[in-house]
């Protein structure tokens, strides 16, 4: 399981030819510009499809996923809310869209294809600064676009609580019987959602979270990897080896002279 995105504060903006990602949240607003192909796309609990032509919006800490694919190519942009879209932030922690996906036809008259073209061509060139306008402005266009519902009241759903708490705490000790005590479930419950929802083990979805975190650092710091992986929450660098290697195929050596900023 290998997350795009996992609560840093630098966007992700990527054109792609496939799109299949497990159950996850983040702390970024996530948008895909899809323009041919098709994927089925949850937001919540409801999945649907999103087809070639369509726009899916996902708001912060909002459980989502894409999955069965199918020649697929499109826009992804993930933008971190804090860092780039604070005049927006009030709207996003206190509503939901009603429907993720604007259908074909009700966006490309607003200017957004032409919009989007230009901040994925200055994406590497331009500064934090122009970014964040290109950015503020397509999301301004975006939620013109959607009717926004209050987001509902009490406490989240079981599931959205686990992400949340393992999105906040996955580089801490953590196992089933701490993180049940967090959420106030019991350790069969987790169990149950992680292998029956997220098709993967609590262990493996937090090493996920941890291997996210660990590309950044390889790639974009010369932080020893020893120190990287203690910082992670791995109890030895023989285990964060082993883990790398499982989920990258590579070792962490071998991804950073490969992947150096």
């Amino acid at each position: 399981m290998k997350l795009i995105y996992q609560g840093k504060q630098d966007y992700v903006f990527s054109h792609r030819t496939w799109l299949d990602f497990p159950v996850h949240l983040h702390n970024a607003l996530e948008v895909v510009f899809l323009t041919r192909g098709q994927t089925t796309v949850l937001a919540g609990s409801k999945p649907r499809v999103l087809q070639a032509g369509e726009v899916f919006v996902a708001f912060p800490n909002q459980v989502h996923s894409f999955e069965n694919s199918r020649d697929i190519r499109g826009y992804v942009l993930i933008i971190p809310v804090n860092a780039y879209l604070a005049a927006y932030q009030n709207i996003m922690e206190q509503r939901l869209p009603e429907d993720p996906v604007i259908p074909k036809g009700q966006w490309e008259h607003t200017g957004l294809p032409q919009l989007l073209e230009l901040a994925y061509r200055d994406r590497e060139s331009a500064s934090n600064q122009v970014m964040q306008g290109y950015f503020l402005t397509i999301v301004g266009k975006l939620l013109e676009l959607l009717q926004l519902k209050e987001m509902p009241a009490g406490s989240p759903d079981v599931l959205q609580a686990l992400l949340e708490y393992l999105n906040k705490n996955y580089t801490q000790p953590l196992s089933r019987k701490t993180v049940a005590k967090a959420v106030g479930c019991n350790e069969s419950y987790i169990s149950h959602v992680f292998s029956g929802t997220l098709k993967i083990t609590l262990t493996d979805y937090i090493t996920s979270l941890r291997i996210g975190d660990a590309l950044h650092l390889l790639s974009e710091t010369a932080m020893p990897v020893s120190q990287i992986a203690l910082s992670l929450g791995f109890g030895s660098i023989r285990s964060f080896n082993r883990a790398f290697q499982k989920q990258m195929h590579r070792s962490p050596t071998e991804y950073r002279n490969t992947n150096k900023g």
